[in-house]
This record gives C-alpha cells, structure tokens and sequence, in this order.
C-alpha cells in the first residue's frame, strides 16, 4: 500500500498507519475468501474474466474524505 503525498496533501505517519491497519485486519479475510471462490469456479467457463480488487484505492481514501465532507 502507499499513501502518495502531493502538495495539497501529506499523508502522516498516523495515518499510513491507521490505513494498513483498516486493510490489513477487514481486506484480507474479504481477500481470501473472494480468492477462493474464484478458484472454485474458474474451471466451470461461466465467466471470460474476472476482475479482483477494483476499488481497493477507494477503501483506503474513505476515511479522509468522509472527514473533509462532514466538516463542511
């Protein structure tokens, strides 16, 4: 995981730290069990592609922007 920082933005330690907790404790069980069902069905031709981990980025930037648009 990576936490740019831009001009506009500096991501803290704190909260590089919070975000690999958030992801580390919830996505990966959620991670796992998706990888094994796909697994399970990859063989049946049901799908011609699959797509894992899509809105991974938005996940980490919640927090944040649930910040900024509450203290509006």
């Amino acid at each position: 995981m990576i936490n740019r920082q831009t001009e506009d933005h500096t991501t803290s330690l704190e909260d590089a730290q919070r975000d690999a907790l958030l992801v580390n404790e919830t996505e990966q069980d959620e991670d796992r069990e998706a990888a094994c069902a796909i697994q399970e069905t990859v063989k049946t031709r049901a799908d011609n592609h699959l797509m894992f981990g899509y809105f991974q980025k938005a996940i980490v930037n919640f927090p944040q922007q649930l910040s900024e648009y509450l203290a509006k």
